[in-house]
């Protein structure tokens, strides 16, 4: 209680400050206070631990002359509770779908309402217009047996590459003067990790790489991208959707890989190193020479931050550098890595909203203010400036804490975001990438101009695989089986030419006709452009 009420002045404080600055709000930003007051129950993003009455909840209960009832589930609750909270009939009136499948799902359990194109909009117009000029096939993440069920968002931050980073001192200690740029020279490179000691320890205890195969999107995905091949995802080819998985440039890779694990430069626990964590913990642990993530974040090469990688390393060890990976090119000169694009997720409203327009009205102008004012969306993510956060006004920019917001923990539960790039609990439509650049500091900045090439991201040809119909009765199953053979041949327990199995499980499985519902999918979106006003 004494938190709301700590709260409620600060939002008052700031209310006041609004009208001294200037009237008008409301009506330029389309806000519907005047509206009858309503309650909205909301499903947000997974932030099991965010709390109820955060600065961002009262900021949208106060613009728009709603309460808010928040539902907070973690990720593991959104997986399992979420569905049996729904057919007891306690379905929310803002749901976030995480994925295509979580939303196809929730509609054949008749827990969605239609939500048509037409009414989107009306009501937000800008919205639509957004994701029309930035990427329109979004539309298919809340497309279902032809009909619309949602309104996607957008993920800027996921048409980031993912490059890694180099152990700078030991390409040194080794004799290599250049960053690895191919696939013949990053497996030199590996070749001497395994065998000159480059950690002068006098033993025989560093690899090259290691992989995350629970990950199956990104384990060893610039290793593929320098074949030109997405194996977990569908490709356009030759004016057809086709899945990687089963193309000759992944049997190719597999045949590279199973080379390289046989002269032992993949840590023969690539397999168990199930998480990402396992394999950054090595890295910086000294095991691992080089790792395919993180070197997009600048903050993990300055060695003056020390919960970054390099801070941590130099602790270990103050001879450690790093540098980070481009790209390795293949033998016909590709480079690529996956990346999701900048598909989001999808807002959708319960069933129970279709016989409540005014409702639906509000929720959809809530979302078109989001777009068009983003200082308002500013405060929804980092909560009140001079309370939560303050600029920084050196020529770094960008911004700084203020306790208790200064920790990833805190955030997550006073303000229900991570920080200025994650995703967040009240914000259902992200800021813009011009606003978050102009809180984003310098260097990052030019790192990502130097080292984020967009051109080089290599996405689904529909975003996601699962947005395909029937992927829940048959993808994840196929997947399993691939993965499971892709570790045995890697391992050498299998040879390239047995990946023969797959291709005919593929077949067999359900994988045709995932493909003749991929072309079909394909197919249809002229249609939604059409219909939603794609130029």
């Amino acid at each position: 209680m004494k938190f709301k009420k700590t709260l409620a002045i600060i939002l008052t404080i700031a209310s006041l400050t609004t009208l001294l600055a200037g009237c008008g709000d409301k009506k330029e930003t389309g806000g519907s206070a005047s509206g009858e007051k309503m309650t909205i129950s909301w499903l947000g993003y997974p932030y099991g631990n965010c709390e109820e009455g955060t600065i961002p909840q009262q900021l949208l209960e106060e613009k728009f002359n709603i309460e808010i009832n928040p539902v907070f589930l973690d990720e593991e609750a959104y997986v399992n509770k979420k569905p049996l909270l729904m057919a007891s009939g306690e379905i929310p009136d803002i749901i976030y779908e995480l994925d295509p499948g979580n939303l196809q799902a929730d509609v054949r359990q008749g827990f969605l309402m239609e939500l048509p194109y037409e009414t989107i909009k009306k009501y937000a117009p800008s919205v639509v217009g957004m994701i029309n000029e930035e990427i329109p096939e979004l539309w298919l993440y809340s497309y279902c047996d032809g009909k619309n069920y949602g309104v996607p968002n957008l993920y800027y931050s996921g048409e980031n590459i993912r490059v890694g980073l180099w152990r700078k001192d030991w390409l040194d200690n080794v004799g290599i003067t250049k960053i690895p740029e191919t696939i013949d020279e990053m497996h030199d490179a590996f070749v001497k990790f395994v065998n000159e000691d480059p950690d002068g320890n006098g033993k025989k205890d560093t690899y090259g790489l290691s992989g995350d195969l629970k990950s199956s999107y990104i384990s060893f995905c610039e290793i593929f991208g320098a074949y030109g091949v997405l194996p977990f995802d569908w490709m356009e080819k030759d004016g057809k959707i086709v899945y990687g998985g089963v193309q000759p440039e992944t049997k190719e890779v597999l045949s590279l890989l199973a080379d390289w694990y046989k002269e032992g430069i993949i840590d023969p626990e690539f397999i168990t190193d199930a998480t990402n964590k396992s394999i950054s913990t090595k890295f910086k642990n000294g095991i691992l020479g080089y790792i395919n993530n993180y070197g997009a974040d600048y903050g993990n090469l300055d060695a003056t931050q020390e919960e970054k990688f390099l801070g941590i390393m130099k602790k270990l060890n103050p001879e450690a550098e790093l540098a980070v990976a481009p790209l390795p090119k293949g033998p016909e000169g590709k480079q690529g890595s996956f990346v999701w694009g900048k598909g989001g997720h999808i807002i959708a409203l319960g069933k129970q909203v279709a016989e409540q327009p005014e409702k639906q009205q509000r929720i959809l102008e809530m979302m078109e203010v989001m777009k068009n004012d983003q200082d308002f969306s500013l405060q929804l993510v980092l909560g009140t400036e001079g309370v939560s956060w303050e600029k920084n006004t050196s020529e770094e920019g960008g911004i700084n804490w203020i306790a208790p917001y200064d920790t990833t923990a805190q955030r997550a539960k006073l303000l229900g975001s991570l920080e200025l790039n994650g995703t967040s609990f009240y914000n259902i439509i992200p800021i813009n990438k011009e606003t978050r650049n102009a809180y984003t500091p310098k260097a990052q900045r030019e790192h990502n101009e130097k080292y984020l090439d967009p051109s080089l991201g290599m996405k689904d040809a529909l975003l996601k695989p699962d947005v395909v119909p029937e992927s829940e009765k048959y993808l994840k199953d196929l997947q399993n089986k691939q993965l499971l053979l892709f570790a045995k041949i890697i391992k050498g327990e299998k040879s390239v030419a047995d990946y023969a199995e797959f291709e005919k499980e593929w077949n067999e499985l359900g994988g045709k006709i995932l493909e003749e519902n991929a072309n079909s999918l394909y197919g249809e979106l002229q249609k939604i452009y059409e219909q939603v006003g794609v130029q």
